[in-house]
């Protein structure tokens, strides 16, 4: 199993009420998810949060320059929702297995996915 944090860009599928992903752009190639192995949620780092060092009194919680954004309890529980795929990147390539995790809708997004999401790969396995 490799980590990885690297930010991806998820195409839903259509119609799907879930949020599940149909496909991923990653490294520039398009990875085309072939089944769903699992979902679940886990706890998001928040030992490295804004949140946490506004609660510990370090930094005010905005960019230099900008006032001060108080700390909230509820930014350190947010969980983020993780997706298990096997995805291939074309149909003479072998398939792999890829988790998937997506941020809450309050968190920061720069990634070209659903408006405040954010979507990062974040395991591989081989």
């Amino acid at each position: 199993m490799r980590l990885y944090a690297d930010p991806v860009e998820v195409r839903p599928a259509p119609g799907d009420e879930t949020g599940a992903p149909a496909a991923f752009l990653w490294r520039g190639r398009l990875y085309v998810v072939r089944d769903v192995l699992g979902h679940w949620c886990e706890r998001r780092s928040w030992w490295s949060s804004a949140a946490a060092r506004l609660v510990h009194g370090e930094g005010t919680g905005a960019p230099e320059g900008e006032p001060a954004v108080p700390a909230r309890v509820t930014d350190l529980a947010e969980e983020r929702e993780v997706w298990r795929v096997a995805a291939s990147p074309g149909r003479s390539y072998p398939g792999g297995v890829y988790d998937l995790s997506c941020e809450p809708a309050g968190a920061p997004s720069p990634s070209r996915g659903a408006p405040g999401h954010l979507w990062q790969l974040v395991r591989v396995a081989d």
